[in-house]
C-alpha cells in the first residue's frame, strides 16, 4: 500500500511538471512560421525549439549580433510600408513597432526586427538604402562559453533528478524522507527548466540577429558637412567663452549662497576672538 502511494506521488509530480505552455521563444517561432510560411532554423518537426539531446557534443561558435541604425526619410509612409515586407523577404519578423508625431507635422518611428544571421548584413544594407543614415552601430557577443557552462550544469541537474526519482521509487523508510525528496525533486526540476529556457534563448538569439531601426521624416535633408579649420577655431572660441561665462555665474552663485553662513560664522566667532585679544593685551600691560 505504501509503495503504491509513493509511485502515485511520483506520477502526479511528473504529470504536473510536463504541463507547461509554450515559452517566449517558442511562441515567437510559431509566429514566424505563420507569417512567413517557413520554419525557423531551430524548429524541429513538432514545431518547438529544439535543444540538443547530447550536450556533451562540441557545438559551433555561437555569436549574437545586434545592430542599431538611425535614418532620415522624406516619405515616412512609404518607408513604413517597406519595413515589414523587406524583413519577411529574408524570413524574419517584426518584434516591435511604434510611431509618433512629437516633432510637429513630421512623423518618426522605431522598429525592432529579427532576421536569420545569414541575412543580417544583407537586410541591414537594404534598410540603409531606404533613407539617409545618420548613424549605425553593430555589436557582437560570443555566447559559446556561456552555452557550454549552462549545458554542463544541466547534465549535472538531470543526473540529480534521476537519482532522486530512484530514491523515491525504491525507498521503504519514513514518509518524511520521501516528502523531503519530493521537495528537492521540484527544486531540481525548476533549475532544469530555467537552464533549458536559457539554452533556448541563446540558440534563438545566435540564430536570429536583432536590428533596431529609428526613422524620422525630414524634407530636403542634407547631412552636415565636416567643419573646416576656421570654423573649428570659431567654435572653440565660442565654447571657451561660454565655459568662462558658466564659471563666472557659478562663482557668483557660490558667493551668494555662502554669504548668510559667513555672516552667522562672523557673529559666532567675533566675541571669543575679541575677548582673547583683550586678555592678551591686559597681560602685556600687567607685565610692563
Amino acid at each position: 500500500m505504501y509503495r503504491s502511494l509513493c509511485v502515485l506521488s511520483v506520477v502526479l509530480i511528473l504529470g504536473g511538471c510536463g504541463k507547461h505552455g509554450k515559452n517566449h521563444f517558442e511562441a515567437k517561432a510559431d509566429m514566424a512560421m505563420s507569417k512567413t510560411g517557413t520554419k525557423l532554423v531551430l524548429i524541429d518537426g513538432s514545431g518547438s525549439m529544439n535543444i540538443a539531446d547530447d550536450l556533451t557534443k562540441p557545438i559551433a561558435r555561437m555569436i549574437v549580433y545586434t545592430a542599431s541604425i538611425h535614418l532620415v526619410v522624406e516619405e515616412y509612409e512609404k518607408f513604413e510600408s517597406r519595413v515589414k515586407p523587406l524583413t519577411e523577404k529574408y524570413k524574419g519578423l517584426v518584434d516591435s513597432y511604434s510611431t509618433d508625431r512629437t516633432q510637429g507635422k513630421w512623423r518618426s518611428g522605431k522598429w525592432s526586427v529579427r532576421v536569420p544571421v545569414a541575412d543580417f548584413d544583407t537586410l541591414l544594407g537594404e534598410l540603409e538604402e531606404l533613407g539617409i543614415p545618420e548613424s549605425k552601430q553593430i555589436e557582437s557577443e560570443d555566447v559559446t562559453r556561456e552555452h557550454k557552462d549552462i549545458g554542463a550544469r544541466l547534465i549535472h541537474d538531470r543526473a540529480s533528478e534521476k537519482r532522486i526519482l530512484g530514491f523515491i521509487a525504491e525507498r521503504t523508510g519514513k514518509i518524511e524522507d520521501v516528502l523531503k525528496a519530493e521537495v528537492e525533486l521540484r527544486r531540481v526540476r525548476g533549475d532544469i527548466e530555467s537552464k533549458e529556457e536559457k539554452l533556448r534563448s541563446l540558440k534563438y538569439d545566435s540564430s536570429y540577429s536583432t536590428i533596431h531601426i529609428h526613422a524620422r521624416q525630414e524634407k530636403d535633408y542634407t547631412p552636415p558637412a565636416a567643419p573646416i579649420f576656421s570654423e573649428q577655431i570659431t567654435a572653440t572660441w565660442h565654447s571657451s567663452l561660454k565655459g568662462l561665462q558658466t564659471f563666472g555665474k557659478s562663482a557668483v552663485l557660490a558667493i551668494v549662497g555662502a554669504a548668510p553662513w559667513l555672516a552667522i560664522l562672523a557673529i559666532v566667532i567675533t566675541p571669543p576672538v575679541w575677548l582673547t585679544k583683550r586678555r592678551i593685551r591686559r597681560r602685556r600691560e600687567a607685565t610692563t
